[in-house]
């Protein structure tokens, strides 16, 4: 549906070199698909939005819409942003407050270039995705009378009202508080599955991007360190850096594995030497990495990593409880678990399954 090639577009402060943007990096995004942008402030995920959107001008790469070339640096090609067939959400709505509700939804269809239709035929579209959002009852209202997550299902309706191949959505939640934002993330899916609209969405949200994405590229200090869908992402880090940022983990620095059978190694770290599954081929091993929720507390039966340790911290976090819990050396490993009724300073017992560390 969308494809990205060599994409480039820096930014320099004078006398200091490159500042950030986007370095090179090449996606293909399918049909229908929700695929997300994710990583952490200034790593160029907004940048290559608004380079999709002809927002912004690369330095060099091919952006292809299906058939049509968007971008193309070297042919000297440059569609408009009006002519390019896409729908953009901004992190701000960007919703005109002197307009109405309908009138907000209505202004693609009404300015935008090449539209030739009706009094009538506007309006129909215009219910119609007003229908779809749940705006219908307010077509008539000043958009300032709107509630944040109103205003920003009217900047999802305007987005969508001239169908357009590809919606573009910029942290659109980000201004929602936390209940608001949950909502506002499951309505999002599925008015994009309802419509089928290929949509690229832009996060530095961990969970956002996990609950939602079919997709996920993961993108740090101008470049992609992995795609993949959640789980892959999650469960199979490409490194260190998507194991920190995906979720959280305990990082282990660790020497070269030995290698056992199939992928199982052992590996030697600051708190012994663990069994483990290593995730890439390749006998150079750095990290290895645990998720607290992996963790068993005083478990029964015979897991090979076991630990003997002490429970220094503990936080009630509702469905689980967080213990930081001090093992040899001093390392500071973090569980997660229900709560087990366990006190600071208790003696506890961890065993770790060897298919829950992860040698990187």
């Amino acid at each position: 549906m969308l494809s990205i090639e060599g994409l480039r577009r820096e930014f320099k402060e004078q006398g200091s070199g490159t500042a950030g943007g986007v370095l090179g990096i090449d996606l293909a995004i399918e049909p229908g698909e929700f695929f997300t942008l994710l990583g952490p402030s200034g790593c160029g995920k907004t940048t290559t939005l608004r380079c999709i959107a002809g927002l912004e001008e690369p330095d060099s790469g091919r952006i292809a819409l299906k058939d049509r070339v968007l971008f193309d640096r070297a042919a000297r090609v440059n569609v408009p942003m009006q002519n390019r067939q896409i729908g953009m959400v901004f992190q701000s709505y960007a919703v005109w407050p002197h307009m109405t509700v309908f009138d907000n939804a209505a202004y693609p269809l009404r300015y935008g270039r090449h539209q030739k239709m009706s009094t009538a035929e506007i309006r129909a579209r215009v219910m119609e995705v007003l229908e779809i959002v749940g705006l219908a009852a307010f077509a008539d209202r000043p958009a300032p009378k709107l509630s944040g997550g109103q205003q920003q299902r009217l900047a999802l309706a305007r987005a969508l009202v001239h169908r357009p191949s590809v919606l573009l959505l910029d942290e659109p939640l980000s201004n929602l508080d936390a209940a608001l934002r949950d909502q506002m993330r499951r309505e999002i899916h599925r008015l994009q599955k309802e419509t089928q609209v290929t949509a690229i969405y832009v996060t530095h949200d961990q969970s956002e991007a996990l609950a939602i994405s079919d997709r996920i590229a993961v993108m740090n200090h101008g470049v992609v360190e992995q795609v993949g869908d959640s789980r892959t992402i999650y469960d199979r880090p490409a490194n260190a850096f998507v194991a920190r940022f995906i979720g959280l983990s305990n990082m282990l620095a660790c020497e070269a594995a030995t290698l056992l059978v199939g992928d199982e190694v052992t590996v030697r770290t600051p708190i012994g030497e663990l069994r483990g599954t290593r995730m890439h081929s390749g006998s150079a091993s750095t990290h290895a990495i645990i998720r607290p929720e992996t963790i068993l507390i005083d478990p029964a039966g015979t897991i090979a990593n076991r630990l003997q340790g002490t429970i220094r911290t503990i936080a009630f976090m509702g469905e689980i409880t967080e213990y930081e819990v001090e093992v040899s050396g001093g390392t500071v490993l973090t569980v997660r678990t229900k709560d087990n009724g366990l006190r600071v300073g208790a003696a506890v017992t961890l065993a770790i399954p060897p298919a829950a560390v992860k040698v990187l």
